[in-house]
């Protein structure tokens, strides 16, 4: 089974579905760190650098041993608003 996502409003629907059913995991953490980060988009936080700077900071604790360079992404940096 696939479960596209197309959009924020499709990741509003994940998170409903996960905090319906909650994980029983260690990954329950990541889940709660990525619903705040959802939320932090549906406030559009993400649109300015200084959300976007912790939203990065937020993501990169998630999934313990996965190395990730957002906060130097030119793609990030090309579209931050305030940068």
């Amino acid at each position: 089974m696939d479960y596209r996502v197309r959009g924020l409003n499709d990741l509003n629907e994940i998170v409903e579905f996960f905090e319906r059913s909650p994980l029983r995991s260690k990954k329950r953490s990541d889940f709660e760190t990525f619903a705040e980060i959802i939320q932090m988009m549906n406030d559009d936080l993400h649109l300015t650098k200084p959300g976007l700077d912790r939203i990065a900071r937020l993501a990169s604790t998630m999934n313990e041993g996965v190395t990730r360079s957002y906060l130097e992404s030119s793609e990030t940096v090309r579209r931050t608003p305030d940068s």
